[in-house]
C-alpha cells in the first residue's frame, strides 16, 4: 500500500516536472526567435548607417582608442599607429561597405577578413596583413564590423542573458541590497495559492470552478468595504472577504444542484456580473467613500485605516516578509494543509470526493449530493474570496474601479496552479510559488526585446500539457512497475 502511494506520488511529481520542463524549453525557443529578430533589426539599422558613411569618422577615433588601450608598450603602439593610418582604416571601411557587407547573422571568418583587408589595401598576400600587424585584424573586427555582424551564439547569449535567466531567477534576478523582488514574489504567491486551492477543491469534488476570478473580486470588495468604510481590523476584513466570496460561489452551486445548470456557464457569467457590480459600487460616480479621486483608485489603507492592513514581520528583522509581503503567505499555507487534512482524513471530505467520483453512487450510499455540490462551490468561493483579501489588505496595492474590462488574472492563473498540482492542496503551494516566480521573472526581462507576456506563454503551455498529465503519469508508473518486475525476475 505504501509502495503504491509512493509510486503514485513519484509519477505525479515527475509528470509535473516534465510539463514544466517542456514549457520552459518552448519559452526559451520563443526568446531565441525574438532575440534573432532584434539582432536582425539592429543589423539592418546599423548597416544602413554604415553604408551612409555615418560611422566613418567615428571609426577612426575608435581605432585610435583601441590601439592605445591594446596593452602594448609605447614603442609598439607608436609603430602600430604608424602602420595603421586613418587612410588605411578608411580604405578598409570603404571596401567593406561597397563590396563585402555580410548578410545578417553571417560573420567574417579570419581568412575572409584577411583577404578583404588585403584587397582593400592593395596587398597581394593576405598573410602579410596578419603577420605584419596582427592587431590590425582585431581592430577592424572589433571596431568596423562589430556594429552589425553577429552569430547564432550571440543570439543564444542574448536570449539567455537578457531574457531566460530572468525567468529562471524570478524575484532574485538583479536583486539589490533590499530583496524587493522576492518580497513581491511572495506577495503575489499568497492570493495565487488561494485561487489555486479554490479551483483544486472544486476539481476534487467533480466541479469546475472557473468563477474564481469573480469570487476573488467579491472577496476583495468585501475586505475593502469593511476596511475603508467600517474601519475594521484586518482579521474582521478577512472574514468579510470569506463571506462575500462564499456567497458568490454558492450561487453557481445552487443552480447546479437544483436546476442542473452547468457550473462553468454560471461561473463565467457571475465573473462579469461581480466585476461590473463591484466597480460600479466602488466608483460611485467618483463620490464613493471608497474611491480616492486623486489616485483614481481606492483609498490607501495606511492613510484611512492602518489597522486593516495585514501585519508583516518587520519587528523580527525579516527582510523577506515585509511590505509588500506580509504574513498572508503563512495563512495560505496553513489553509492548504487544513484542506488536505479535511479531504483525506475526515468523513466530510470523503463524502465530497465521493460525489466527485460518482454522484449516482454517492446518492445510492446515502450521501446528499445536492448539499455537497452547494457546499463545495461555497467553500471554493470562500477560498478565492480570501485570496482577494490577502492581496488587497497588504496595503501595497489599490483597486482601480475604472479598470472594468479585465478580470483579475490571478483568478484564471489559479487554474494553472490547480492543474499543475493535480488538484493536490499541498502541491498547490509549490505550483503557485512557481507560477509567481516565472511571472515575476517575466517582468524583469529586457522589455525592449522580450515582452513580459512570455511568462504567460510558458504558463499556457504548461496548462496545455497538464491536460496530458494522466498520460504522463501512466507511462512513468509503468516504467517504475516494469523495473520492479524485472528486478524480481
Amino acid at each position: 500500500m505504501l509502495k503504491s502511494k509512493l509510486r503514485a506520488s513519484g509519477s505525479t511529481i515527475l509528470s509535473a516536472f516534465f510539463c514544466v520542463l517542456i514549457g520552459l524549453a518552448i519559452g526559451f525557443i520563443v526568446l531565441v526567435v525574438l532575440a534573432y529578430i532584434n539582432k536582425n533589426n539592429t543589423y539592418q539599422e546599423n548597416a544602413a548607417k554604415y553604408v551612409d558613411n555615418e560611422y566613418a569618422y567615428a571609426d577612426v577615433l575608435k581605432a585610435d582608442n583601441y590601439l592605445t588601450k591594446s596593452g602594448a608598450d609605447d614603442e609598439i603602439v607608436s609603430v602600430l599607429k604608424g602602420e595603421i593610418t586613418a587612410d588605411q582604416l578608411m580604405q578598409v571601411t570603404s571596401y567593406i561597405k561597397t563590396n563585402k557587407i555580410k548578410p545578417a547573422g553571417k560573420a567574417f571568418t579570419e581568412d575572409e577578413l584577411a583577404e578583404t583587408m588585403a584587397a582593400a589595401l592593395g596587398i597581394e598576400n593576405p598573410d602579410d596583413i596578419r603577420s605584419a600587424v596582427p592587431v590590425f585584424t582585431d581592430a577592424v573586427r572589433t571596431i568596423i564590423l562589430k556594429p552589425y555582424e553577429f552569430s547564432f551564439g550571440d543570439v543564444l547569449s542574448d536570449a539567455y542573458d537578457k531574457g531566460f535567466r530572468a525567468v529562471l531567477q524570478g524575484g532574485w534576478y538583479n536583486m539589490g541590497d533590499e530583496p524587493l523582488g522576492p518580497r513581491s514574489e511572495i506577495a503575489d504567491a499568497a492570493p495565487l495559492i488561494m485561487t489555486g486551492l479554490s479551483v483544486a477543491f472544486a476539481f476534487t469534488t467533480g466541479l469546475f470552478n472557473i468563477g474564481a476570478a469573480g469570487q476573488y473580486t467579491l472577496g476583495a470588495f468585501g475586505a475593502l468595504l469593511f476596511a475603508l468604510v467600517l474601519k475594521c481590523p484586518w482579521y474582521v476584513c478577512m472574514l468579510a472577504a470569506i463571506v462575500f466570496g462564499a456567497l458568490w460561489g454558492a450561487i453557481p452551486g445552487i443552480f447546479k444542484a437544483y436546476f442542473n445548470v452547468n457550473e462553468v456557464i454560471t461561473s463565467i457569467m457571475f465573473n462579469w456580473i461581480g466585476l461590473y457590480a463591484v466597480n460600479t459600487i466602488m466608483y460611485g460616480g467618483g463620490n464613493s467613500p471608497m474611491y480616492y479621486v486623486k489616485d483614481s483608485k481606492t483609498y490607501r489603507l495606511e492613510v484611512v485605516s492602518p489597522q486593516s492592513r495585514i501585519p508583516d514581520l518587520k519587528a523580527t528583522g525579516s527582510n523577506y516578509f515585509i511590505q509588500p509581503a506580509t504574513i498572508a503567505i503563512f495563512f495560505a499555507i496553513l489553509i492548504a494543509i487544513i484542506l488536505w487534512i479535511m479531504l483525506n482524513k475526515t468523513t466530510f471530505g470523503y463524502e465530497l470526493k465521493a460525489c466527485g467520483y460518482s454522484k449516482t453512487a454517492a446518492r445510492y450510499a446515502g450521501i446528499n449530493e445536492k448539499r455537497n455540490i452547494i457546499l463545495s462551490m461555497t467553500i471554493a468561493g470562500a477560498l478565492a474570496g480570501l485570496g482577494g483579501a490577502l492581496y488587497y489588505l497588504s496595503g501595497s496595492v489599490q483597486w482601480n474601479p475604472q479598470d472594468s474590462t479585465a478580470l483579475p488574472a490571478v483568478g484564471f492563473n489559479g487554474i494553472s496552479v490547480a492543474l499543475l498540482a493535480s488538484s493536490h492542496p499541498i502541491g498547490s503551494i509549490f505550483s503557485a510559488l512557481f507560477i509567481s516566480h516565472i511571472t515575476m521573472g517575466g517582468s524583469r526581462m529586457e522589455q525592449s526585446i522580450f515582452p513580459k507576456e512570455i511568462a504567460n506563454i510558458i504558463s499556457g503551455v504548461i496548462i496545455y500539457l497538464c491536460a496530458f498529465m494522466m498520460l504522463f503519469k501512466n507511462r512513468i508508473a509503468k516504467l517504475f512497475t516494469g523495473k520492479e518486475k524485472g528486478g524480481v525476475k
